[in-house]
């Protein structure tokens, strides 16, 4: 049967980690290099470019979120605190840039409302607001991953995160106890009245 202990234990382990590190890293980038392609070339002083950015920029954050809660998770499994480390400071330095550039588009959007026509201001504000939710959202979860996995690595005492070392089985439900686990019952005398002896008089 195939346990959480199993899955940091040898080579077998250790490949199947940096198989599914490197399928979070893919899923995670893909969305960037989309992004990226369509921002180039950057007019950071054209507020319809910033506009843009913001439009294109907001539904790969639930993305990435996802993307960096797969990583700490697998931090969290293989017992790897650097990338539970790694993972907080990426999310919580995310949710302070999403959270300064949502106060930019939202000045921005200010602006830029008075040069849209009439007949199309609903649809403006309608994908205005949900580019300004999806930033919201994405910053507040990022925070709450960041300071989690931050929390995990700092805990003192018995650590919330052990390497492989240091871990114990798991108990799997509808397997046998192990010969180290046995309970040894405390042995009673052959004339005690539990097991059919006469009772003393």
């Amino acid at each position: 049967m195939i346990t959480i202990e199993k899955l940091y234990e040898g080579r077998a382990g250790r490949a199947l980690a940096w198989a599914l590190y490197t399928v979070c890293g893919l899923f995670l980038l893909s969305p960037g290099l989309d992004l990226a392609a369509a921002i180039f070339p950057p007019h950071p002083g054209n507020i319809q470019w910033r506009f843009g950015v913001m439009v294109s920029l907001a539904p790969t954050i639930m993305t990435g979120v996802i993307s960096l809660a797969m990583f700490a998770v697998l931090g969290v499994l293989f017992g790897h605190r650097g990338v539970l480390r790694s993972v907080g400071a990426v999310a919580l330095l995310l949710a302070i840039a999403y959270v300064a550039s949502m106060a930019i588009f939202a000045l921005d959007l200010l602006q830029l409302r008075k040069a849209v026509p009439g007949e199309r201001q609903l649809a403006f504000w309608i994908m205005s607001l949900k580019c300004l939710a999806q930033i919201l959202t994405g910053s507040f979860v990022l925070l709450l991953l960041g300071l989690g996995c931050l929390r995990l690595t700092r805990s003192r005492g018995t650590s919330s995160v052990e390497g492989s070392g240091s871990r114990k089985g798991p108990v799997v439900l509808g397997s046998r106890p192990s010969q180290d686990n046995a309970v040894v019952g405390t042995r009673t005398p052959a004339d005690s009245p539990l097991v059919g002896g006469a009772p003393r008089t």
